[in-house]
């Protein structure tokens, strides 16, 4: 990473600060008041010691600490005076109050207390404030005990029904087991018995009744009453504060209330295929109030608040009504709705929870619940299907058609490669088999430009008894006589009334991330068509954020995960900035009867499949580019530090794609007309790149093994470039990009799949990235990163596919020393959720701190040749 290239120091000095951020996020710091030199007090904050985890931490920290990371008047100090020290600085930054924040105090006493801890100005002792200090000193002990090699315990027992005694015993490291306290206090270390009646004195201003312990050298008694205060109140501090709690198992099992949804079912949902879009009329539903299994009902719980509070006993448990829990619970009961959704009641019987209650099912509902989500008889795929599908292709058609009949939109979300296009050509046979697809009942497919050859060949080529007719081009006309219409997006938009006037059978969208943004009017005029069942294909489902994800499901299952306003607060949020774990449990049971994805891979899905091995190819900067880099940064830093919200955003973006040009070559950023009318010339613009220098190298040596290779890049004057120079006066390489007509595109992907003539394809990452298949490569070599794992994924997934037979080598062309290589060094570094990728492109750069992204930027000398 870009850390671990800094020198030691400099890398110490960032381990404390996240370690003191870790703090600051768990609240685990403590103030601390100390003297200075002067005789001024001053706040010190520390770690919460009393955490072994902290402690731990803390330690090593210690250990590892430079001789004179922090120093006193030019002399080193001690190895913990300087952890403490920056880790004080650290938090104090933190917790400050920017200048333009109003003190909450009034008078001049309070205020210098106030700037004491919050402003870090010292506090001055005068006559009439001397004792300030000391009490503040004496009031911050309450926080935190001594460090200390030893560890106290309360031993909670319960005597009788009424009554419990709680004693005090005491950890030693070595002693394999607790100690009584009077044991402890006997040994003949004075630090350690002075350690130990200083901890016990804290201990008795939280407990007072502990005193006894020592008085009488017997168990404090505590009536039920006051035992319940303690319980509630207290008993969370000493967690807290590093005192262990050992309940006796009734009180560790005490029962908190909790919302419960009840479901039962109605006579009628015995019989299989009833719809579960229908739960509404299939079940009954009742709110109630779960107190371990015993289950009342709301109005009789608010009856127990009525007399009841805190720590009681319930039956032969103890039940635990505390006040803030109770209150939330009352606010739950007084809102309930009365009436439930379809899609409430189904995402409740498939989370088994909602809006916090716990669902329950009876018998009855839970078997039709599995019959109605597992397939019946699996169908055979169709005998006039040309093709031999794999097994998990055959269950993917299965889990269509179950979805189709249950009256559920899909999204076939496998892994790109591995058949999507084909397991819907076998659905839509299997249809027009059973008379459900006809030219009165049509299907419509809707997909990028690129894909409509794509499609047409592969329906005629596994399916031949289907008939699909493009909606395409200046002529274009929709078919009365075909089973299938397809069409792009743009043309959607454009010709929006003439798919609007009539209802579809089924509606397919390739590439459903064409849809990933909700408010926009492509997505909008997609969702208006009307079709009875709908199916979103995409091998990316979310690519930058989980609100494409509900974009896409809106179209399939529309309303079923409510507004996307709903959906962020309750999903997005959570998983996303709070990485909840519960929440994305939650959310892929309520989704997983709707989504199915496979990836290549999982060998128990397909074993066949060859290697994809990855490869960074570093390469430097030419003089000229060095220069070049560091004049663009200049140039830009000026402008970016005097700005601020979009205007800082754009002018950074700005300065990524200048620098990415810089690094491809000199002329794609200045726009320079280049000479390649002769080798001499085509060599001379070579040595102008360190890259393109790194290409051609790498294409030498694929070129003696004789496969073949897409190179990617998405700016297209830099795959104009590119083809200028690798092209000879026998050879024209060809560039696959947006401008070609469909005839042109047809034309160049035919022929490098068929051709050995054809051995190097340029490919726009625009305009190749997705649908394509381009598996007579083996060799992919992206000379310019999307950074965006999942946008390079799809590119590279063009070869790495079914049909493949040879390991696919992908190079991955990383300038050394620039932005280019600490931007992979960290993405590669937070790769995390693997099934939901939550990369944002290039805008989280600039969110950066500006710190933080001159530090990307910053050209690292050594990177010219």
């Amino acid at each position: 990473s870009l850390l671990n290239r800094m020198c030691p120091d400099i890398q110490y000095v960032a381990t404390v600060s996240q370690f003191s951020t870790k703090l600051i996020q768990k609240s685990a710091f403590i103030p601390q008041i100390i003297m200075n030199d002067t005789g001024a007090f001053f706040i010190r904050w520390i770690p919460a010691l009393f955490n072994e985890q902290v402690r731990k931490n803390y330690e090593l920290l210690i250990q590892r600490c430079p001789d004179k990371i922090v120093t006193h008047n030019e002399h080193p100090i001690r190895k913990e005076a300087q952890v403490a020290s920056l880790i004080s600085a650290f938090i104090s930054d933190a917790i400050h109050p920017s200048p333009y924040h109003t003190d909450p105090v009034k008078t001049s006493s309070d205020k210098d207390i106030y700037n004491l801890f919050f402003r870090k100005e010292p506090f001055r002792t005068l006559p009439l404030t001397a004792q300030v200090p000391i009490a503040i000193r004496n009031w911050l002990s309450n926080f935190y005990f001594s460090k200390r090699d030893h560890t106290l315990y309360l031993m909670i027992k319960e005597e009788g029904l009424e009554n419990f005694s709680i004693n005090i015993n005491v950890g030693m490291e070595n002693k394999a087991l607790p100690i009584p306290l009077l044991t402890a206090l006997k040994t003949k270390n004075t630090t350690l018995r002075s350690a130990l009646l200083s901890n016990i004195s804290l201990l008795c201003s939280y407990i007072p009744c502990l005193a006894t312990v020592i008085d009488t050298q017997k168990a404090a008694l505590l009536n039920f009453e006051s035992f319940g205060e303690l319980f509630l109140k207290i008993f969370p501090i000493m967690q807290v504060i590093g005192v262990e709690v050992i309940l006796p198992k009734s009180l560790k099992n005490a029962l908190h209330p909790k919302l419960n949804l009840k479901l039962t079912s109605k006579k009628k949902t015995q019989s299989r295929g009833q719809s579960l879009l229908n739960l509404a009329t299939l079940l009954d539903f009742n709110w109630q109030v779960a107190i371990g299994e015993k289950i009342i009902s709301p109005e009789a719980f608010k009856q127990l608040l009525t007399t009841s509070r805190g720590l009681i006993r319930f039956g032969d448990k103890y039940l635990v009504l505390e006040e803030a829990e109770i209150k939330a619970l009352l606010k739950k009961l007084n809102a309930l709705p009365e009436k439930l959704s379809n899609f409430d009641l189904l995402q409740a019987t498939l989370g088994h929870e909602y809006e916090g209650a716990i669902v329950s099912l009876d018998e009855p509902l839970q078997k039709f619940i599995l019959q109605a989500i597992t397939p019946s008889l699996p169908q055979a795929p169709p005998c006039n299907l040309k093709a031999q599908l794999r097994p998990y292709q055959i269950k993917g058609f299965n889990w269509l058609l179950q979805n189709i009949n249950a009256g559920f939109g899909s999204i076939l979300a496998d892994d790109m490669g591995l058949g999507k296009t084909l397991q819907i050509i076998t659905t839509l046979l299997h249809l027009k088999n059973n008379n459900h697809l006809n030219n009165e009942n049509q299907a419509l497919i809707v997909v990028p430009t690129s894909l409509i050859s794509n499609w047409c060949k592969e329906v005629a080529k596994f399916a031949p008894d289907l008939t699909i007719s493009p909606y395409y081009g200046n002529k274009r006309e929709l078919s009365a006589t075909s089973d299938i219409i397809i069409t792009s997006y743009g043309i959607i938009r454009r010709d929006s009334k003439n798919f609007n006037e009539k209802s579809w059978l089924l509606m397919i969208i390739d590439e459903a991330q064409n849809i990933k943004t909700p408010t926009a009017a492509q997505t909008k005029q997609v969702k208006l068509i009307d079709a009875r069942h709908k199916i979103a294909l995409s091998g990316t489902p979310v690519e930058n954020r989980l609100s494409e994800y509900w974009s896409i499901f809106d179209f399939t299952n529309a309303g079923y995960l409510k507004t996307i306003g709903h959906f962020n607060k309750h999903y997005s949020i959570p998983i996303e900035e709070e990485r909840d774990g519960h929440c994305l449990e939650r959310f892929k049971k309520i989704t997983a009867p709707f989504i199915l994805r496979r990836v290549k891979s999982d060998k128990s899905i397909i074993g066949d499949l060859p290697q994809k091995i990855e490869k960074n190819q570093y390469c430097s900067l030419t003089t000229e580019q060095a220069a070049l880099y560091e004049e663009v940064v200049n140039n830009a830093w000026q402008s970016i530090e005097s700005s601020e919200g979009m205007a800082r955003r754009g002018l950074i973006l700005k300065l990524i794609t200048s620098l990415k040009q810089v690094c491809n070559h000199p002329a794609s950023f200045t726009k320079k007309k280049l000479n390649f009318k002769t080798s001499t010339a085509q060599e001379t613009v070579i040595q102008q790149s360190g890259k393109l220098q790194a290409l051609q190298e790498l294409l030498s040596e694929i070129e003696l093994s004789e496969e073949k290779t897409l190179i990617f890049t998405q700016y297209v004057e830099m795959g104009i470039l590119l083809q200028q120079v690798l092209s000879t006066e026998e050879t024209r390489i060809p560039f696959l990009y947006g401008d070609l007509s469909r005839t042109e595109r047809d034309a160049i992907i035919e022929s490098f799949q068929t051709s050995n003539a054809t051995r190097i394809l340029i490919v726009s990452l625009k305009a190749g990235g997705t649908g394509l298949n381009l598996t007579a490569a083996n060799h992919i070599i992206h000379y310019d990163l999307w950074w965006n794992p999942a946008v390079e994924a799809q590119a590279t997934d063009r070869a790495y596919r079914i049909g493949q037979n040879k390991n696919v080598m992908v190079h991955r062309l990383i300038v050394s020393g620039t932005f280019e290589e600490k931007i992979d060094a960290l993405i590669q570094s937070k790769k995390e959720l693997a099934d939901l990728t939550l990369g944002k492109g290039e805008s989280w750069i600039t969110e950066m701190k500006p710190s933080e992204l001159h530090e990307l930027i910053a050209l690292r000398k050594a990177t010219t040749d």
